[in-house]
């Protein structure tokens, strides 16, 4: 979104395409404590919104949902091919695929989704705002290693 903010800005036709929601991974976070300009914090939800109304106000379109399923070129020049049949030309493109967590397959764990299960970058995310709780757990699905780290995790806390 800070693309759209910046090329819409300069007076450049700017089309963002979003396979889901504006703000990809960030706009799915109950609360981003460390962007600058927001000592308290601000939920992902929130800075999405503001950064789409930001890019908008700059004349930036944003259209979603729209998944981009080819990419070739056309005399030196990038066309987009759309689920939906459509294609678009342009004159620059930035790809920014964006990221997900990687979720553990464990039958259930979508009911606790921001009920008790919760993901982070680092186990530091996910500990400070969860200190205060008798029983904790951490699981890290990283690149490298997958570890399960008990913390006074009681077997009535496994998911069921």
């Amino acid at each position: 979104m800070a693309a759209a903010v910046y090329g819409a800005s300069e007076g450049l036709n700017t089309l963002v395409l979003e396979q889901t929601a504006p703000g990809g991974q960030a706009g799915g976070t109950s609360k981003i404590e460390n962007y600058l300009g927001f000592p308290t914090g601000v939920s992902g939800e929130e800075l999405a919104d503001r950064a789409v109304l930001q890019a908008r106000r700059f004349g930036a379109e944003i259209s979603t949902p729209s998944r981009v399923t080819t990419l070739e070129f056309d005399e030196a020049y990038p066309v987009l091919h759309l689920d939906n049949g459509e294609r678009v030309f342009a004159r620059c493109l930035l790809i920014a695929t964006g990221a997900d967590y990687r979720k553990l397959d464990v039958e259930n764990r979508e009911k606790f989704d921001g009920a008790g299960v919760y993901y982070s970058a680092t186990h530091t995310d996910w500990l400070l705002p969860h200190i205060a709780t008798d029983n904790k757990g951490f699981v890290k699905t990283g690149h490298v290693d997958c570890k399960f780290t008990p913390m006074d995790i009681e077997p009535s806390a496994v998911l069921a």
